[in-house]
């Protein structure tokens, strides 16, 4: 079955989460604000600079099981929560701003007055549905850097395809002879020009990966389409058209099979 793609929104309980690109379930949560002590800034922690805080302080068992709980989860997303201890005292709450964790893959998305504002998002680019979850998160990335820099969309894109090109049983390290391949097994001529397409802009001498300084937002936003339309095509059709024949009744595959020759 075709996976759904739906877009985030204030009034859902599911949506595709902007992180992972799964359709998930989201536990909304509230955001209360305490102010800091004068003089004091706020700073960014990441997992090392944690582990050195960890290295100088003692802490009870307890603690540190919580301490480690914590660093596991800021390993997997740089934005998450902290438990707080019952004495910390949190009188305010923010108005119009939100949450959303994701069941899926516990990232946290960020909204103001309705709208994410974390993880930047560009809902002009949705992955198809059935896209693979390895090519969906460079898809995704792509899309989130495509205002800033086209030409990185661009090259996260010809990743996108190298990967794609495994999906499909070809060895993703020459597209040129990857299509070559995909041809003499009957590949699809529209589907076959979709992939010159990405072969000729990306220019043979461009590696997956590369930023080619001659990519403009048009070619990226093709790059976009391209991926997409083969991701439909080549799995989300199939998978449709199976799906489809294996609600046969039994009797009706049977008479199938010995028509072509299967039985």
């Amino acid at each position: 079955m075709m996976t759904k793609t739906v877009p985030p929104a204030l009034d859902l309980d599911s949506f595709s989460c902007p992180h992972c690109g799964a359709l998930a379930h989201q536990y909304w949560q509230r955001i209360f604000i305490k102010a800091l002590p004068r003089g004091q800034k706020p700073v960014v922690v990441t997992p090392n600079t944690f582990e050195r805080l960890l290295a100088t302080n003692s802490t009870s068992e307890n603690e540190w099981a919580r301490i480690v709980s914590f660093n596991e989860a800021l390993s997997k997303n740089a934005v998450t929560f902290r438990a707080l201890r019952r004495t910390e005292d949190i009188d305010r709450e923010m108005v119009n701003v939100a949450a959303s964790r994701c069941h899926s893959c516990d990232g946290f998305s960020l909204w103001a007055c309705g709208v994410i504002i974390y993880p930047s998002t560009n809902s002009e680019f949705v992955p198809a549905d059935d896209m693979p979850s390895d090519v969906k998160q460079d898809f995704i990335e792509a899309g989130e850097i495509y205002g800033k820099s086209p030409r990185g969309s661009a090259a996260l894109l010809r990743l996108c395809l190298q990967k794609l090109m495994r999906h499909l049983g070809q060895t993703g390290e020459n597209l040129n002879e990857d299509i070559r391949e995909l041809v003499s097994k009957g590949l699809n001529s529209t589907i076959q020009q979709a992939l010159d397409v990405v072969r000729v802009i990306g220019n043979n001498a461009v590696h997956p990966g590369t930023i080619d300084l001659r990519d403009t937002p048009e070619v990226a936003a093709k790059l976009f389409a391209i991926v997409n339309l083969i991701v439909q095509t080549m799995i989300s059709t199939p998978n449709q058209v199976s799906h489809l024949f294996e609600g046969l009744p039994d009797g009706a595959k049977k008479a199938i099979e010995r028509r072509d020759g299967k039985s």
